[in-house]
């Protein structure tokens, strides 16, 4: 191996080492190319090319072309590096490298003395997929962008009514009337306050830590911070929790989030029933912990609420939920938060 063919910062030639293959392997070499991979082994002492075979050639090649450079070098250096602290036997595959307008998708093999590289084109693949999550954001951005519009001028609208009839009754109404119509509009103005509270939790950048935590006590907490509200409204927060002390795998604060959202909705949807509440119910499993949330006071017959495309604080909880890889559900007007247990669980 001659100079030429080295990693450094005169880059790597496009070299191919002479080594002599058995028709075994040669037979392996020209499937592995039909199939359009490029196969490239560096040298891990020295940096050289040790084999590059026809495909992987021609496709580094082309990339050159497209950059005005030596794609070898750049994809060759990279792999290296990457591969530097990496073990024998240590195969690491799904890696991808975007050169230019072209992406490469590769495997590493590192044996003691050489670096083998499986690598293909996967330019279209990436493309595809990058566009399929493009339109999941969008979506789920319409989705955000509906629901704030429903929420909020449904609120916006309850509070100019009320304060539209109560300045046109002005001199006329007693008291009580004066007190009824500021009370709606304050109502109103506290579900967008609410409506507010529920988008701050919809961060795209922040990070959950799922780790073992108690159920019982991830309860307790909503149960404080959510049931004094209740209570001054006249309702009431029923809890029934099997085994409080099973651990769930969870990041804390976003699961009090979710259920503070799921309790809230219960306690909309139930508001000016007879007997309106909210009731929590918590069921252990084999495997898993279901958390129940449902409205209580509710007439036998009324109709089911807005779907979930159109209520932001389930879109919110599915969010929160599944960056716990945990499962949601509404069904028959109860919302289910499925989390698995904790390790060493009895």
């Amino acid at each position: 191996m001659n100079g030429a063919d080295r990693v450094g910062d005169a880059g790597v030639g496009p070299g191919v080492s002479g080594r002599e293959r058995s028709p075994d392997c040669a037979l392996l070499e020209r499937a592995i190319e039909a199939a359009g991979f490029g196969i490239l082994a560096l040298d891990r002492g020295s940096g050289g090319i040790a084999y590059l075979n026809a495909a992987g050639t021609e496709m580094l090649r082309v990339v050159s072309d497209l950059l005005g450079k030596d794609a070898t070098a750049v994809f060759a250096g990279t792999v290296l590096a990457e591969s530097r602290e990496m073990t024998a036997a240590a195969a690491t595959g799904g890696l991808s490298l975007s050169l230019g307008e072209l992406v490469v998708g590769y495997s590493l093999y590192p044996t003691e003395t050489e670096l083998w590289v499986f690598f293909r084109d996967v330019t279209e693949r990436h493309r595809q997929s990058s566009i399929a999550e493009a339109l999941r954001l969008s979506d789920a951005l319409l989705g955000v962008f509906t629901s704030l519009r429903h929420d909020l001028g449904n609120s916006v609208n309850a509070a100019k009514t009320s304060l539209d009839v109560l300045r046109r009754g002005l001199g006329r109404h007693d008291e009580k009337a004066i007190l009824r119509y500021v009370g709606r509009a304050l109502e109103a103005l506290a579900r967008m306050e609410a409506l507010l509270g529920t988008l701050r939790d919809y961060g795209f950048a922040e990070t959950r830590l799922v780790r073992p935590v108690p159920v019982g006590e991830v309860v307790e907490s909503v149960v404080l911070d959510r049931g004094r509200g209740l209570a001054d409204g006249g309702m009431t927060l029923d809890v029934d929790v099997e085994e409080g002390a099973v651990e769930v795998l969870a990041d804390p604060a976003s699961l009090e989030d979710a259920l503070g959202d799921l309790v809230s909705r219960a306690a909309s949807r139930g508001s000016g029933q007879a007997n309106p509440g909210v009731l929590v119910r918590v069921e252990t499993r084999r495997d898993t912990v279901a958390i129940h949330v449902s409205s209580r006071g509710r007439q036998d017959g009324a109709p089911e609420p807005t779907a979930e495309e159109n209520d932001l604080r389930l879109l919110v909880v599915r969010r929160l939920v599944s960056q716990m890889d945990a499962t949601f559900e509404v069904e028959g007007g109860v919302a289910t938060v499925t989390l698995r247990r904790a390790r060493g669980a009895d």
